[in-house]
């Protein structure tokens, strides 16, 4: 027999005195409720692909060009929603219609961005292949999918031959003022040059444009990665372009630039070019109607701990290319959407009263919350560059192209982008909020998740026979510890990973280990404690880093010290015999100060959300708190362990309801923790006879088991 009961104690909890507790979920409120499923609409590509770019029609009806890998080809989309977000019944087959595009290569060709003229019809822009060589292409067709035979002499489509025997492709398209459609591509090949070219209305070359006649202009000095976006293409008003480079290779170390050029196509030697130092880091562009220019880029950000993330730079430039000093910090502020976490800002939009809007897509680490991998934010900025809201709108699977933001006449905001549905088929994602409110997050890592591979709460032990942790997958890891040193494992430095650690109680010195893999070369030594103090890590001030703090049980009083600033905090709460169980009770992203009373089986927490206090009866003598956020709501949940018939007993902070759970047997130890990687902790125990791990899936019917340690062994996970 193992050691779980088949069912759950649900029973009215017992024997408390005060509880005070609030029960708040998270929910998307500033999505728009009228528009498809709680403000989001998700419709399968069949295939791999992504949208183009979005259109919202005079009517209020939104048109999608989007492109799908169907059958070993790409095939491209005109989709259809009525202004609610259902499939416009109307259009094609319920609301779809592919595109016959007569490419000359039975693989296809490649369609890459569109635009829509004032008069509903659709430009489209990419590259077919003809003599084993891409060719750039450009087709309108009118809005019921058909191919505009007023376009390009009859044929609706233009292939120019921009450089014979090698390879060209046509990546973004403009409509002019004057109907004359610009587009911008690469040519030659390889490390692409920058090529310029303009159509007339009719789909002739515009032969005042570019070279001799031609229509086109090829900057073979530009050499860039292909941009395959319109939100790096912009013209001003004077029908100067101006062109964001993502990546150059003709710069050192691939910078990305900004770079204008006349309306004949030719550079532009009076604007100031925009360089972007570091790979990867232009992300957009945008020209205001003023003609100011606004790029967003990343910049790798060192926090104080040497935790590296890259944070989101918002910059103004003036019309010819200087910085807006009207405009944050010398004309720039830096943006972190999302605590520590990567932020990409994709498009940019100007809303009715002058403010900025800005849609980001955010990669977020593995954390305790429901927010994670890649999500489609937005913030909104002041003329002047104040932030005044911020939030993280929907989840985005598997992918980051927005190809538009689109503020509508109501002041609403839609977004279309890619969604991942599963390994080999896409999805478009449109969503539409009524707002951006001002939203601060503070997530914190996964307890107990090392960089040992799992991803999740790593099973692990310190062994005293060696002095030496070791970890399920990596195996032995750290520096030798003295005799006496405790472990002390968490996320010091912010980066959601938790850092081997220990306080050496001789002398009142903790030692934090930032190179996991490096043997323990590099260590953070910071002096708080003394003999007898129980170590008790936690982030007690909400800046997503824990704090070293001890609870010194001879005088019942706390000592938490700051590792940023250097700042301590001193707090009076327990007494001699009480045992130390901080946790985020009231899910305000602190932990709060908590004990346990074995003696009487009380629970005494302090609140950092309001500095009241709560006081309930929960468990009896013998029994080990085992607090952690078992039901997913972003609070801690008051539980315990009885060895004596190994049952976990909890009291849910979601719903106040009260649950008992058999799991595990005598001698086994409590090691609560996130080892499925989701936002609930599971119940755990490590049996010290043969070193297994025995883990219990939030559905209480799987389980999951390691084997790490022999008996003697400390677990890491377990409640010191």
């Amino acid at each position: 027999m193992f050691f779980r009961s088949s069912h759950f104690i649900s029973v009215s909890i017992f024997l408390f005195a005060l509880i005070i507790f609030s029960f708040i979920g998270k929910t998307y409120a500033q999505l728009d409720p009228t528009f498809g499923s709680s403000g989001v609409v998700t419709a399968s590509l069949g295939g791999r692909g992504r949208t183009l770019t979005n259109f919202v029609l005079p009517d209020g009806k939104i048109l999608i060009a989007a492109v799908a890998e169907l059958s070993g080809q790409q095939k491209t989309f005109f989709i259809k929603y009525n202004s609610d977000g259902t499939p416009d019944s109307t259009y094609g087959t319920n609301g779809s219609i592919q595109l016959s595009i007569p490419f000359l290569s039975l693989s296809g060709g490649t369609i890459f961005n569109a635009a829509r003229q004032p008069d509903g019809k659709i430009v489209v822009v990419g590259s077919d292949f003809f003599n084993s060589n891409r060719i750039s292409l450009v087709a309108r067709f009118n809005e019921d999918g058909t191919l505009d035979t007023s376009f390009a002499g009859g044929t609706g489509i233009s292939r120019p031959n921009i450089s014979p025997s090698q390879d060209d492709e046509f990546y973004s398209v403009r409509i002019q003022p004057d109907g004359k459609i610009l587009i911008a591509g690469g040519s030659g090949g390889g490390d692409s040059s920058l090529c310029l070219m303009r159509y007339l209305p009719n789909g002739s070359a515009d032969t005042t444009f570019g070279s001799s006649g031609t229509g086109f202009i090829v900057h073979s000095s530009i050499e860039f990665q292909s941009i395959q976006g319109n939100e790096l293409l912009y013209l001003q008003s004077n029908g100067k372009i101006i062109v964001g480079l993502f990546r150059e290779y003709s710069q050192p170390d691939h910078i990305g630039t900004v770079r204008r050029y006349n309306a004949d196509g030719t550079v532009d030697s009076s604007f100031t070019v925009l360089s972007f130092p570091g790979f990867s880091t232009l992300q957009s562009v945008f020209v205001q109607p003023d003609d100011k220019i606004f790029v967003g880029s990343q910049f790798s950000k060192t926090e104080p701990l040497e935790i590296v993330h890259n944070e989101s730079r918002i910059a103004r430039y003036n019309p010819d290319g200087s910085p807006d000093t009207g405009f944050g910090d010398a004309g720039q502020i830096s943006l972190d959407v999302a605590n520590h976490n990567d932020d990409s800002p994709k498009g940019f939009q100007v809303m009715s009263d002058g403010q900025i809007l800005v849609g980001y897509n955010v990669s977020i680490q593995a954390n305790r919350s429901a927010y994670r991998d890649n999500w489609l934010a937005f913030a909104r900025l002041s003329p002047t560059g104040a932030v005044n809201g911020k939030f993280l709108a929907a989840p985005i699977i598997g992918g980051d192209f927005i190809s538009q933001v689109t503020i509508l006449p109501d002041g609403k905001i839609l977004t279309a982008l890619r969604n991942r549905l599963s390994t080999n088929i896409d999805s478009i994602k449109l969503v539409r909020a009524v707002g951006v409110p001002l939203e601060n997050y503070l997530f914190h890592g996964l307890p107990f998740n090392f960089p040992a591979s799992l991803g999740a709460t790593d099973p692990a032990v310190f062994q005293p026979s060696t002095n030496r942790f070791l970890f399920y997958l990596a195996g032995q890891v750290g520096p030798s510890l003295a005799p006496g040193d405790i472990p002390a494992p968490a996320d010091y430095i912010g980066d959601f990973y938790s850092e081997l650690a220990y306080f050496r109680p001789s002398t009142g010195t903790w030692h934090i280990i930032r190179d996991f893999w490096g043997g323990g070369q590099d260590v953070l030594t910071v002096r708080w404690g003394a003999a007898g103090d129980i170590p008790v890590p936690a982030d007690f001030n909400g800046d997503g880093k824990a704090d070293p703090a001890v609870f010194r049980p001879s005088e019942g009083v706390w000592y938490i010290y700051h590792i940023v600033d250097g700042s301590y905090s001193i707090q009076r709460w327990g007494v001699n015999g009480d045992k130390p169980v901080p946790g985020d009770y009231d899910g305000d992203g602190k932990y709060d100060i908590a004990v346990f009373r074995p003696s009487s089986g009380d629970w005494w927490i302090t609140r950092s959300s309001d500095g009241g206090y709560t006081a309930l009866h929960f468990g009896l003598e013998g029994d080990i708190p085992v607090q952690e956020d078992y039901d997913g709501d972003g609070k801690f949940d008051i539980a315990v362990y009885r060895p004596s018939n190994g049952v976990w007993y909890r009291l849910n902070s979601s719903d106040g309801s009260f649950l008992a759970y058999q799991w595990g047997l005598p001698g086994d130890i409590p090691v609560p923790g996130n080892y499925d990687n989701d936002q609930k902790a599971n119940v755990a125990v490590w049996r010290p006879g043969n070193g297994a791990w025995y883990v219990v899936n939030p559905d209480y019917i799987s389980m999951i088991s390691y084997v790490c340690g022999i008996d003697g062994d400390i677990p890491l996970p377990a409640k010191y």
